[in-house]
């Protein structure tokens, strides 16, 4: 459900630090997790969250929500060069 259709709640911790956590960009989100646990890959950390989550989808029978696979599609890490664009080269 998109946040703007949401009920009206007070706003989270993350809300009240950062605004609206959607909003950040990839250096802010990295910032934030290496503050919170040093040493870690956002990227890696919301693959496997995001994998785990298809998984349960897929034991059930069922296909993952587009939300799940634009994240898994997101935070896959490339193993050739054939797939990315020039700039990424």
């Amino acid at each position: 459900m998109p946040r703007d259709k949401l009920p009206k709640q007070d706003p989270d911790l993350l809300d009240k630090l950062f605004g609206d956590p959607a909003e950040l960009g990839d250096k802010d989100i990295d910032a934030l997790f290496e503050t919170l646990a040093p040493g870690t890959d956002a990227t890696a950390i919301v693959h496997r969250i995001a994998e785990s989550a298809a998984v349960g989808y897929r034991t059930l029978n069922r296909v993952p929500p587009d939300h799940i696979q634009s994240a898994l599609e997101a935070t896959r890490q490339e193993k050739s060069l054939e797939k990315t664009n020039e700039s990424q080269r």
